[in-house]
């Protein structure tokens, strides 16, 4: 028996009991169920905004809290999950969701209001096998098999548990194909919902609110709306992807079936509003539609021009909810009160820090750890093999290995010797299990390697990220010790039961003729002196780093030629993130290169190298910038092992060679946890 048919007797036995749908019997949407206060009908959307704002006054994040009534459902909050693609990591080769992917939503829905968890294919009979090669993208089952199912339902039940509601998969038929064809497509839709409905779903997405211009493909797509909505209580959902009008064509690519201009969005929002009861804008293109530090302005996510935009052309039965980049709660709460939007969804968010919803419930929305939009919870290649990490949530898909951690047998003393990323997470952590801990920074600030990215406008997720560090450290209590060099008898004298080496690592001093010279700078130097730089630049190296820094330095006006040893200028392959880095270089009138070159000294004005081809050439410079890596401090680190009582714990970028911010903060972390 397929599912369909087995879903019907419970359909009918439910019918037979007066109640409409089952997910109406779980969640008590029954007539007289819902306060009477609420049955007035649907509301205009910035009025809806503005008679809950009072719910939580108390709180500052008020308005982003409120509850809404959509039709005759009330929604806890303002916050929906659109999970694209759950981190890969997640799900293992299991042929049903796993414990960890199962218990990933539940936390989610702890915070969030609408959760949609996606499993590919839709939700009816897909055979896994079928639809294997996407699982870049989604997690796939074969949901015609009860087991499987089961499990499901699991999912589904455990975001009820938290008082969300469970999105689901889009529905309906496709416009066009006679009046007899229209029909009965639009009847298919309808059943499709009703099924949607009893296997617990709440909301449903549809594929109505497109650029239609067709009128009798418009009526069937309204007609269609309508009677899901009479005919249940599902929520409808549609999504929007329009061209930004600010962005250049190249960014705008990919998907190019459903982009829609900025004019036609306007008018089919116009012509859904009201049989659409959520929707979801976002930018039309796989590049921009995954905001970066490269592609979006701090506090200016790209969507909220369009935003503005159906607000000014009077939508506002439908619901606007906006994708991509609202992760600051501050932003979320001031928008939403302003009617500017209704809700907001995020997804990368909650990967950052699974309590977002429980902080801003408590008002400490300050304390939410920030994402850093490096898209590395997509995957780390395009190629394979697909490793998905979060360079900030140290946690996220090592669930079995945090419940090995249990609390400390008793309390000590610690020393971090380090002020970098890793150093303040390893302090906040063993401060946050209760330990008394002291952080040795030799320099005047914290900070680190990410000190540099308060000078550059493509580095403010890592300069939020440093900052979130720094007051959480003083927040914690750490007892900071700056501008104190710390050495192994100092500690060993102080007597710590435990010492975590964060010594980090330090550039990779050049070996080059000449490059010792005064108009030569190592590259995290040059950050914040900028104008001590001639007009000519020449930086010797690449990679992310090297091509950032050559960034920086074309930004602030200097014509900057870029000589690089490897065959690319940088790796291409990352997950929705080198091609906006490439779209900015290419961008800039003062911005050169020349891959497989090896600098051969520098003199007179001049740096000198050969070309892929081994021939010599040379390029004038003003000033020269090298970047040649970094050199884990691995030996400065071990000699700290003999100072600590009872254990020392190496962390970071001075473990070995290759560091970033998700090895500091996942290395600290753990570290700091076994204490």
């Amino acid at each position: 028996m397929n599912l369909t048919k087995s879903l019907m007797g419970r359909r009918q036995f439910l019918a037979a009991a007066g109640v409409t749908s089952a997910s109406a019997l779980a969640y008590n949407r029954l007539a007289g169920v819902v306060d009477p206060v609420f049955q007035a009908g649907t509301a205009m959307a910035a009025e809806k905004s503005a008679a809950a704002s009072a719910t939580g006054a108390n709180n500052k994040y008020s308005h982003i809290l409120s509850p809404i009534k959509i039709r005759n459902i009330i929604v806890k909050n303002r916050m929906i999950n659109r999970a694209g693609s759950p981190p890969h990591c997640l799900q293992g080769p299991e042929t049903y969701p796993a414990e960890v992917l199962r218990e990933y939503y539940a936390t989610m829905a702890r915070g969030c209001a609408i959760v949609s968890p996606r499993f590919g294919g839709g939700m009816f009979g897909t055979s896994r096998k079928t639809l294997r090669g996407d699982s870049a993208h989604m997690t796939i089952f074969d949901t015609s098999d009860p087991a499987v199912q089961n499990y499901i339902d699991q999912i589904i039940e455990g975001i009820h548990s938290m008082g969300s509601l469970v999105m689901g998969g889009g529905m309906g038929g496709s416009p066009g194909g006679g009046s007899q064809g229209t029909r009965s497509a639009i009847q298919q839709a309808v059943d499709q919902a009703k099924q949607l409905e009893d296997q617990g779903y709440d909301v449903m997405g549809s594929m109505g609110a497109r650029n239609i211009k067709d009128k009798n493909a418009l009526d069937q797509a309204l007609e269609q709306n309508s009677r899901i909505q009479s005919a249940t209580n599902l929520l409808i959902t549609s999504s929007m992807m329009v061209k930004h009008p600010d962005l250049p064509p190249e960014t705008n690519d990919g998907q190019s079936q459903m982009l829609t201009s900025l004019e036609d969005a306007v008018a089919t929002a116009k012509a859904f509003d009201g049989y659409v009861d959520i929707l979801l804008v976002t930018i039309g293109a796989g590049m921009a539609s995954h905001p970066t530090n490269w592609n979006m302005e701090k506090d200016k996510p790209m969507t909220l021009s369009i935003c503005q935009a159906l607000r000014d052309a009077g939508v506002k039965k439908t619901l606007i909810a906006p994708n991509g980049g609202y992760h600051d709660p501050g932003l979320n709460d001031k928008w939403i009160a302003s009617g500017l939007l209704d809700m907001v969804v995020m997804s990368r968010a909650w990967n950052s820090d699974d309590e977002y919803g429980k902080k801003l419930y408590d008002g400490r929305g300050e304390d939410i750890k920030p994402c850093i939009m490096c898209n590395k919870c997509h995957g780390l290649s395009m190629n394979g093999p697909w490793i998905t990490v979060c360079s900030v949530n140290p946690r996220l898909g090592l669930d079995s290995t945090v419940k090995t951690l249990g609390a400390p047998t008793y309390l000590k003393k610690v020393a971090v010797i380090g002020g970098g990323p890793a150093g303040m997470e390893a302090a906040i952590t063993a401060a946050e299990r209760g330990h008394k801990v002291t952080l040795y920074e030799k320099t005047e600030s914290l900070g680190g390697l990410l000190k540099h990215a308060k000078y550059s406008k493509y580095k403010w997720t890592l300069n939020d990220f440093n900052e979130y560090l720094i007051r959480q450290v003083k927040k914690a209590g750490v007892d900071v010790q700056l501008n104190t060099a710390a050495t192994p008898d100092m500690i060993k004298a102080k007597g710590y039961d435990a010492v975590i080496a964060a010594l980090g690592a330090e550039p990779v001093i050049s070996r080059m003729s000449g490059s010792d010279g005064k108009n030569v700078f190592k590259g995290m130097d040059v950050y914040g002196r900028d104008q001590e730089l001639g007009k000519n630049v020449v930086l010797i190296g690449g990679g992310e780093w090297g091509v950032e820094t050559a960034i920086y330095i074309a930004e602030k006006g200097h014509n900057v030629m870029v000589l690089s040893p490897e065959k690319e200028l940088m790796r291409l392959d990352r997950v929705h993130y080198p091609e906006y880095v490439i779209h900015t270089y290419d961008n800039l009138k003062n911005f050169d290169y020349e891959t497989e070159t090896i600098g051969k000294r520098i003199a007179d004005g001049k740096v000198y190298y050969t070309d892929a081809s081994g021939a010599e050439k040379s390029v004038s410079a003003d000033s020269v910038v090298i970047w040649g890596g970094l050199k884990a401090r691995t030996e400065e680190a071990v000699k700290f092992s003999s100072s600590a009582g009872k254990a020392f714990y190496a962390v970071g970028d001075c473990t070995t060679k290759g560091g970033n911010v998700q090895k500091a903060t996942r290395t600290a972390y753990f570290a700091a946890a076994q204490i």
